[in-house]
C-alpha cells in the first residue's frame, strides 16, 4: 500500500509495536507502542475507534476512517507528553532540532494511492501543536541560518543579513 515504507509488528520485548519508516536522505521513522483500538466495518467504511498508544515517550489517541472503495482516509488524533527532539527526528529526519515536550491536535484526510508522492499531494486538513519548555537545538543556531542555501542563493536576503 505504501511503497518504500516498511513496517514491523514483531518485537521480542513488546509484540504490540508498529514501526513505519521511509528511507530518504535521512530516515523518517515513527515508532508506535502499546496500541489498542476498537474496530468495525459499516458499509464501505472501516473504522478504528478509540485508537490509543505510545510514541516518542508520550501518548496519542484518536480515530481513523478508511473507505474501502475509494481509499479516502480521515484521521482525527491528539497527542501529549511527547519528546519533541525524538518526534522531530522521527517525522522530519532532523536530529537535535529542538527540545521540549510536544502536544498536538490534528484532523487530516488523504487518499491512499500506490505512489507515495500522489498520496502526499492528496493530504489536507489541520494540525496544531504546542511545545512546552522548548529550545532550539543546532537548527536554531545563527551560523546554520547564515549558511542556509536559500539565503546564500538569494542576493537580496544575503545582502540584508
Amino acid at each position: 500500500m505504501l511503497p518504500h515504507i516498511y513496517y514491523n509488528t514483531q518485537n521480542k520485548k513488546n509484540k504490540n509495536r508498529i514501526e513505519l519508516c521511509k528511507n530518504t536522505f535521512s530516515t523518517i521513522c515513527f515508532k508506535f507502542y502499546n496500541i489498542v483500538t476498537d474496530f468495525s466495518m459499516k458499509g464501505e467504511n472501516f473504522y478504528l475507534k478509540n485508537l490509543k498508544g505510545n510514541a516518542f515517550d508520550g501518548k496519542f489517541g484518536g480515530n481513523i476512517i478508511y473507505n474501502m472503495s475509494n481509499a479516502k482516509t480521515n484521521l482525527d488524533f491528539k497527542g501529549e507528553g511527547m519528546n519533541a527532539e525524538k518526534a522531530v527526528a522521527g517525522a522530519a529526519g532532523i536530529k537535535n532540532a529542538l527540545s521540549g515536550t510536544l502536544g498536538f491536535n490534528t484532523k487530516m484526510n488523504l487518499t491512499v494511492y500506490p505512489k507515495y508522492n500522489d498520496m502526499m499531494r492528496s493530504l489536507g486538513g489541520n494540525l496544531s501543536f504546542k511545545i512546552d519548555k522548548g529550545a532550539f537545538g543546532k537548527v536554531g543556531r545563527l551560523e546554520n541560518f547564515l549558511q542556509a542555501n536559500n539565503i546564500i542563493g538569494n542576493t537580496i536576503l544575503k545582502t540584508t543579513v
